[in-house]
């Protein structure tokens, strides 16, 4: 943060989630088998590496785990797999899609393990809808949100702001999609952080874009001059002409306006 003092996060840590979900599963489930489903990328291999971390030494004795690419149609194979492992728990770590479908295809083989899902996948409408909402009871996830349709939250401040928002832009829409809150929440923070950085974002913004301007229109003076000797040599001047020629084009480059960029606050 000293480095990059405008820069603040927008969620938790995908290792930090990971980690919450596996101290919950050794406290509830401290002797049995979790499985793991996650998304092969660097998004699902972070909670991988949380579980690990908690498990340590216990992690491949415990944990049995498959992966999925985002361009397979279906995880159906991978949950039955899984499922077979004799795992009382089921963490999903991938996007919704995935998640509804590994929700769904458990609820339809009769397994009855305890399914965590990730926050990315925690939409009611955009994964627990799609799974099947009597597929999903007892579905865990965790979440630093405030339900909009939960009447608990009727009267909050925020909710209310966030409702009033959602009626005026996205009306139709599906607010139990949380996908939507996400994005609103990221809106209001970045505008929050405009506020607190005040003028001096600003004369930040100008100094690195007069910097920008400046390797821009000197790239764009070499491709120039880098150019016109190409032509000069094409047109068989000899090597005295084109050395003259040359540093009159540099010249002229540097005297004219060069690559018109300028910067206004």
């Amino acid at each position: 943060m000293k480095d990059y003092p405008l820069t603040t996060t927008g969620l938790v840590s995908y290792d930090t989630e990971g980690k919450i979900y596996a101290k919950y599963l050794t406290r509830t489930l401290p002797t049995a088998k979790y499985a793991i489903l996650y998304q092969n990328d660097d998004l699902g291999r972070d909670y991988v590496n949380a579980f690990k971390a908690v498990l340590g030494a216990d992690f491949d004795k415990r944990v049995v785990t498959a992966s999925y690419e985002v361009t397979e149609p279906t995880v159906d194979s991978q949950v039955v797999s899984l499922k077979s492992s004799g795992a009382a728990a089921l963490f999903v770590a991938g996007t919704p899609k995935f998640a509804a479908q590994a929700i769904r295809r458990a609820a339809e083989t009769g397994w009855k393990a305890t399914i965590i899902i990730n926050y990315p996948s925690s939409s009611i409408g955009g994964t627990l809808a799609p799974a099947g909402l009597e597929n999903s009871i007892g579905v865990i996830v965790g979440t630093m949100n405030k339900d909009p349709t939960d009447p608990k939250w009727s009267d909050d401040p925020g909710v209310k702001a966030y409702r009033a928002f959602f009626e005026k832009y996205l009306a139709g829409s599906d607010i139990t999609n949380t996908s939507y809150l996400a994005g609103y929440q990221q809106g209001v923070l970045l505008e929050q952080i405009l506020k607190q950085c005040g003028d001096d974002l600003f004369a930040r913004q100008h100094h690195q874009a007069g910097k920008i301007a400046e390797r821009f229109c000197a790239a764009d003076r070499a491709a120039r001059h880098q150019y016109q000797h190409q032509r000069h040599q094409q047109h068989g001047l000899d090597p005295a002409a084109i050395a003259a020629l040359d540093r009159h084009d540099v010249g002229k480059g540097q005297r004219s306006s060069g690559c018109g960029v300028g910067v206004g606050r």
